[in-house]
């Protein structure tokens, strides 16, 4: 269960399980072209069967080995996007993945 993962933290990020309240930030995000760019050159899919997706996987706990996590800023409170580990179909490995909105390209200031 996405519960029994661990919350990560870093001196500006917070990685935690990700979870159903999170599917129209996931959503918004996946549907914004310039984030989708790479994954889908000819455009984002369908917004209803896509949004279905992420909810199926939300609410089965995919993956069952690995995981995803929501990358929240420390210092205020928002959703940034997601990373998580990934079994690739029975290759017995482990893939790293990620997506994170547009706000990132824009500079975060220090806070000290």
């Amino acid at each position: 269960m996405a519960e029994d993962r661990p919350i990560l933290s870093t001196k500006r990020l917070t990685l935690r399980p990700r979870r159903p309240a999170d599917l129209e930030a996931c959503l918004e995000m996946d549907m914004d072209p310039a984030v989708s760019r790479y994954i889908w050159p000819n455009g984002a899919p369908d917004r209803a069967a896509h949004r279905a997706t992420l909810l199926d996987r939300m609410l089965v706990d995919w993956p069952e080995i690995g995981g995803y996590w929501v990358a929240e800023w420390r210092a205020r409170s928002g959703f940034l996007g997601w990373c998580g580990l990934f079994p690739p179909e029975d290759s017995g490995l482990v893939e790293i993945g990620y997506r994170f909105n547009e706000c990132l390209n824009q500079p975060v200031l220090s806070r000290g």
